[in-house]
């Protein structure tokens, strides 16, 4: 079993060499069904049979992970891609007879950061997608002999395809799922991590290459399986909620599986004529769990799952009709990250003909962690966050109208966080005036190695550290001193 609840793991459905971003906490319940998942944490330890065997790998933090195919001489061998210590790393690990994993190579890409990699091996291809220099580079490579240590090429990049400006929010993964793409040419879907889980990547870019020039085609999707047959609006639970509606066809039996336990929480029958239904549950969501849908008589799909988050309010429109959309779970909310983001998207029925630029401030707070009351009013049907501190928050609107604006917000590397409940909200301008998000409420994750704080359980008062950075010191401030603080870093950049 795995032994981290809190962790973010990457896993590798190798029986059929795809890719899957989700949870931890879904590990047990997936591994009881599926034998041949190799894991990959956020922190870079690849895990394997059912979590009995680990390994901790070169990379520090997690970009992505990709297997070779089955009929390969070295069947089900994996491809790590991250970046380590100092610089970007690649990794091969080759699977053997025993069913244990060894490193065979690697190589280091200094100083790129790495967020994904694919290999076809139809044509002998390696492709890396490095957040560095905004770009995916490509080499050959025959799936055996050490990985390429030069020759590196470009195969696209932002000055060609201006959404790889947003590269360190993205990932990769080989083929083509549009229908009308050539069946001979090497495709490459590029996804955008909204939750860093299947149901929030829904902004794709599928890329072929067709006589030397690859070609882009956008669409959306609500996940990697285009056809899956049962999901959730992640976006449309909270914490505290006593029903959540499951998408399924009709007369389809549904569940929702708490991934903590794998045990149903309520099952309901799609009705006739209709696409979704209303499952009552026998628990309250919680939030920082892991839920997932589930059709009764099939099996467990780990694509469809998400994390439960606080929401307050709706998100409000601009004068255009420009909509701010539902805020998804961000990626990698752990103590000690320094390169965690905030991301809120949007969307335009009336796109505009060349990028425009979209700012405003991201407003976040913290939860009171002895009386557990969020700093949230409502006025006039509202949702605020009450005397929030803030950050500035830029993108651009797309003639495709989607637009995903963003902001950087490390976190300190302070075990007292662990626990924690940090509320943000998006305040954008909108000529004079301004138009907000809901609020949403995360939890934050203990580093890796650091026991989770109990969220129910409330500290005595304490002095804040001296030396904390403003934003986090005053957020501490603010708690009345609940939070014990020892080690506050000012790692905190762009905070006016």
């Amino acid at each position: 079993m795995l032994k981290s609840v809190t962790e973010w793991l990457f896993f590798l459905l190798l029986m059929g060499v795809v890719v899957v971003n989700t949870p931890a906490q879904g590990g047990r319940s997936l591994v009881e069904e599926r034998s041949t998942f190799a894991f990959l944490s956020e922190s870079g330890v690849l895990s394997w049979k059912a979590g009995a065997k680990s390994i901790q790998t070169g990379v520090v933090t997690s970009g992505g992970i990709c297997g070779l195919a089955d009929d390969y001489p070295n069947g089900r061998d994996v491809l790590i891609a991250g970046k380590g210590s100092t610089a970007g790393r690649l990794e091969h690990w080759k699977k053997g007879a025993g069913g244990d994993y060894s490193l065979v190579s690697f190589y280091r890409f200094a100083p790129w950061n790495l967020r994904g990699v694919c290999y076809d091996d139809a044509i002998d291809r390696i492709y890396v997608l490095d957040a560095t220099t905004k770009a995916i580079w490509v080499n050959t490579w025959d799936g055996v002999s050490a990985l390429p240590s030069s020759n590196w090429v470009p195969w696209v990049t932002s000055a060609t395809l201006p959404i790889l400006s947003d590269a360190d929010v993205q990932t990769i993964q080989l083929g083509s799922t549009i229908t009308d793409s050539p069946s001979s040419a090497s495709a490459i879907t590029l996804m955008r991590y909204m939750e860093f889980i299947a149901p929030g990547l829904y902004s794709r870019h599928q890329l072929v290459e067709v006589n030397g020039t690859v070609i882009s085609k956008s669409y959306t999707t609500y996940g990697p399986l285009a056809d899956a047959n049962v999901r959730v609006d992640s976006t449309s639970a909270t914490e505290g909620g006593s029903s959540v509606v499951v998408e399924a066809d009709a007369g389809s039996v549904v569940q929702l599986i708490d991934m903590s336990s794998g045990q149903s929480l309520g099952q309901a029958t799609v009705p006739q004529n209709a696409s979704a239904v209303a499952v009552k549950l026998s628990a309250l969501l919680t939030i920082g769990s892991y839920y997932c849908p589930k059709i009764v008589g099939q099996d467990f799909n780990g694509y469809m799952a998400f994390r439960c988050m606080r929401r307050y309010g709706s998100p409000q429109s601009f004068s255009d009709g420009t909509r701010i959309e539902r805020i998804p779970h961000p990626h990698d909310n752990r103590v000690g990250n320094s390169e965690f983001y905030l991301s809120c998207p949007l969307h335009s029925d009336h796109p505009p003909v060349a990028p425009v630029t979209i700012v405003g401030n991201a407003a976040f707070d913290i939860r009171n962690p002895a009386t557990q009351a969020d700093p949230v009013s409502e006025v006039n049907g509202t949702h605020f966050l009450r005397n929030p501190l803030f950050l500035p928050i830029n993108g651009r609107l797309y003639p495709s109208g989607k637009a995903i604006l963003t902001t950087e917000l490390p976190i300190p590397n302070d075990p007292a966080l662990a626990g924690q409940v940090m509320l943000f909200q998006f305040w954008l301008l909108d000529g004079v005036k301004i138009r907000v998000s809901e609020v949403v409420g995360l939890v934050i994750d203990a580093a890796a190695g650091q026991a989770q704080a109990t969220r129910s359980s409330a500290r005595a008062p304490v002095p804040v550290a001296k030396g904390a950075a403003q934003n986090w010191r005053s957020i501490l401030r603010k708690s009345g001193g609940a939070i014990k603080s020892q080690a506050l870093v000012g790692v905190v950049r762009h905070t006016k």
